[in-house]
């Protein structure tokens, strides 16, 4: 259990750590907000948090999302999923 508090405690830090960086420019190269169901979309915070430990870059990440979501017809980040994710970031 305190690890999985630990790790939410990280996850949701939205300081300036090499962890929130990596993060924030995946989902500014992808344009949309990463927070989802990996059973469903193909990805997670949690996916994405073992892919940045495991030192996956950020273009290579965005490149395994992108090829999951064509994979499950989800194609690129519709226009409401990019303005959802933009208002999110207060762009």
């Amino acid at each position: 259990m305190h690890l999985d508090t630990t790790f939410h405690d990280i996850e949701m830090d939205v300081g300036d750590g090499p962890w929130e960086r990596w993060y924030d420019a995946c989902q500014d190269a992808l344009g949309l907000n990463l927070d989802q169901d990996d059973n469903t979309a193909g990805y997670s915070v949690d996916g994405a948090y073992q892919w940045f430990r495991n030192g996956c870059t950020v273009a290579a990440y965005v490149q395994l999302v992108r090829t999951r979501r064509a994979r499950r017809g989800l194609g690129e980040p519709s226009a409401e999923e990019t303005a959802e994710y933009l208002r999110a970031r207060g762009r």
